[in-house]
Parts: structure tokens; sequence; C-alpha cells
């Protein structure tokens, strides 16, 4: 099994971009920002592979994303309305959480491209569910 390098590429890219986004010391201006971070880099995996990625995959993938991407940013938002040191450690943890987040949902899906596992939508969204469930386990050790 070879991840393409197209797919490789947007999941970097996507991944430092989730980062930098995630570092910004504002309160919750990060979760809007991810979830089309994370869309495209889903739309550009699935183009590597000589997919398409439909309107109906679109919403589907947004819902399922936005709702892992909020629950995760909350804590480290939190974090960010104490001054000084908050703003870093939130910073710290957010940059953190949204990279690793969005490189093994990507990671994930260009993993099930080549193999041919994701037959249908259904088939993504739980794919990018276990990802999220994954995640929080991570967290919690």
């Amino acid at each position: 099994m070879t991840i393409k390098p197209k797919a490789l590429k947007a999941i970097h890219t996507a991944t430092v971009s989730a980062g930098s986004v995630a570092a910004v010391p504002i309160p919750f201006s990060d979760a809007a920002l991810l979830v089309p971070i994370q869309m495209m880099m889903i739309s550009s995996i699935y183009k590597a592979y000589g997919l398409t990625f439909t309107d109906g995959i679109k919403e589907g993938v947004t819902q399922a994303t936005l709702a892992s991407t909020i629950g995760k940013m909350l804590v480290g938002n939190a974090f960010k309305f104490i001054p000084g040191i908050g703003s870093v450690a939130g910073g710290v943890l957010n940059v953190t959480v949204a990279a690793s987040i969005t490189r093994m949902i990507g990671m994930r899906v260009a993993k099930a491209l080549d193999k041919g596992e994701l037959e249908t939508n259904n088939d993504l969204l739980e794919l990018i569910a276990t990802v999220s469930n994954v995640s929080s386990v991570l967290k919690k050790k």
C-alpha cells in the first residue's frame, strides 16, 4: 500500500494549515476555519485517487468534522481567556489537537481509498467518526 504523492501533499498542507489556524490567540476563531481546511484536504485526496467528492459527501463530512472539531477545541479555547500563560497553553493544546486530528483524518481517508474500502458515503462518515473516537481515547491517556 502506497499513498499517492498528491494525497500526501494534501495531508501535509492541511496539517500545517490546521496547526497555523489553531495557533491564533483569539478564542474560538479556529473551529470555523478548521472544517473547510479538512474538507479541502479530503476533496484533494479524493481527486488524487481519481474520485469525485460530491455535494452529498461534503454535507455529511462537514457535519461529522464540525462536531468533532468544536468538541476537541473547546478545552484549548477556554485556556485562551486567561491572559498570558493561558493563551500560550491553550494555543499549544489547540495546535497539537488540530494538527493531529487533521493528519489522522487525512491518512485514514487516503489509506482507505488506497485499499478500496470507501465504497459508500456512509463508509467515509464512519471512518471520520472512528478517527474522532480514537483521538478522544488518545487525549484521555
